[in-house]
């Protein structure tokens, strides 16, 4: 008996259950506030995500508290924070859309998004952690993401030149010409002569010792207008093999490539967003006509090897009656010459508004064609009054005119336009 009191008083089996039990609170504690805050610490960070994209998307709508129609501000960013599975109402989730003055050392008014959710505790109550309400019978953890956003300064070019000669702009007679929310911008000079009752916002001349003649009431001297329309020649896919000639008629409703001339052989009719590319030839449009209807929209790309000798233009008679798509990678750009494509080569235009004639809302860029504008040109029928040209050169004269309708549309287009510098920087997330 002595030895076995002995061996039972020096024995350790058994001593860890007195332990765990000692420590079971704690460990369970540490679980608990492991588990929960980095369920909070995940949601915080989803949430801030979310809000992030609907405060930029506010001020990418950019319409304030009055602004009419909808959607306003508002229902922009509950909108998007819906998309990111934070809907008001829904989940214990609530998202508050703001137009506060912007902090500092911003100025004017911002954007401002916050997301809030109540989460339920569970474990974490059981080392004494109670949030911060009531939910039912339990308890809830409020995690708040906001967001504040500025909205970016716009840009008003409609009409752009890139060349730095003295003539790169000019206006020669057109007695039609409406750019009233516009402006014009010339690497070179301008030159607005023998108008009767045009209407012209701001010229801007920004090559030094060129001149501005008419052309509107500014000027400023610094570098050549910026191209931001050319990085999108990344999303050309160039259908060029076997070049040859192809003909199209009939209603259009998905994306179409040909590398050669296309030919129409009878009005087209485009049903749903198409991008139209032609590598290595021209579009004729033959005496009929290319339009858009209902929810259609059309971009036409023109593209091909440099120097490839090959026309990309439109020619024949016929009517172009389009709107360029508003979502999407080429969002308002309505004809796109490859910048690639060598200077001049096959890419001017020496008759638009009579042959064809141009009824096109978005963007025309040929930004080395030379482009004389002898017939009126203007806005889809019946669509936005959105229309600008960017090209080497621009010249209108005799009859010519362009925008018969007083105010650009292009923010209601979609389509982004370039400006004097500063301008045109999309919106900001500033906290």
């Amino acid at each position: 008996m002595k030895r076995g009191l002995v061996r039972l008083m020096g024995s350790t089996q058994g001593n860890v259950t007195p332990i765990i039990a000692i420590l079971l609170p704690a460990i369970v504690g540490g679980f608990a506030v492991a588990s929960e805050t980095s369920t909070w610490f995940l949601a915080q960070r989803s949430m801030q995500h979310a809000a992030d994209s609907a405060a930029l998307a506010a001020a990418t709508n950019n319409t304030g508290p009055s602004t009419s129609p909808p959607p306003t501000y508002s229902e922009e960013a509950r909108g998007v924070a819906s998309r990111y599975g934070y809907t008001t109402g829904t989940n214990n989730v609530s998202v508050v859309a703001t137009y506060p003055t912007c902090p500092a050392p911003w100025t004017g008014n911002c954007y401002q998004v916050t997301i809030t959710r109540d989460i339920p505790i569970r474990l974490a109550r059981l080392v004494g952690y109670n949030g911060d309400v009531a939910m039912g019978a339990g308890r809830a953890k409020t995690v708040i993401s906001t967001a504040i956003a500025r909205a970016g300064s716009k840009g008003t070019y409609c009409l752009t030149t890139f060349n730095p000669a003295a003539d790169a702009l000019q206006f020669k007679g057109a007695p039609s010409l409406d750019l009233t929310g516009c402006d014009i911008a010339s690497a070179g000079g301008a030159s607005c002569n023998g108008n009767s009752g045009d209407t012209v916002g701001h010229a801007y001349v920004t090559m030094a010792g060129k001149s501005n003649d008419n052309c509107g009431s500014n000027e400023i001297v610094g570098a050549p207008p910026a191209d931001i329309y050319a990085p999108l020649a990344s999303n050309i896919v160039n259908p060029c093999g076997v070049r040859g000639s192809h003909t199209l008629t009939g209603p259009l409703s998905a994306n179409y490539s040909r590398c050669g001339d296309v030919t129409l052989t009878g009005n087209v009719t485009v049903t749903s967003d198409v991008v139209m590319t032609i590598s290595q030839g021209q579009l004729n449009l033959n005496n009929f006509t290319l339009s858009t209807t209902g929810t259609g929209h059309l971009t036409i790309i023109f593209t091909g090897s440099p120097g490839d000798g090959q026309s990309h233009v439109f020619t024949g008679n016929g009517t172009m009656d389009f709107a360029a798509p508003t979502t999407g990678v080429w969002a308002g750009v309505a004809i796109y010459q490859d910048p690639a494509l060598t200077a001049h080569s096959g890419l001017d235009v020496s008759d638009a508004g009579n042959a064809p004639i141009y009824k096109v809302t978005g963007l025309l860029y040929m930004p080395k064609a030379n482009i004389i504008i002898k017939g009126a040109i203007d806005h889809k029928t019946g669509g936005d009054n959105c229309m600008a040209i960017v090209a080497w050169t621009i010249d209108i004269r005799g009859t010519g005119g362009i925008f018969s309708a007083p105010t650009s549309q292009c923010d209601r287009a979609n389509l982004t336009l370039q400006g004097p510098p500063g301008s045109g920087a999309g919106p900001s997330l500033i906290q």
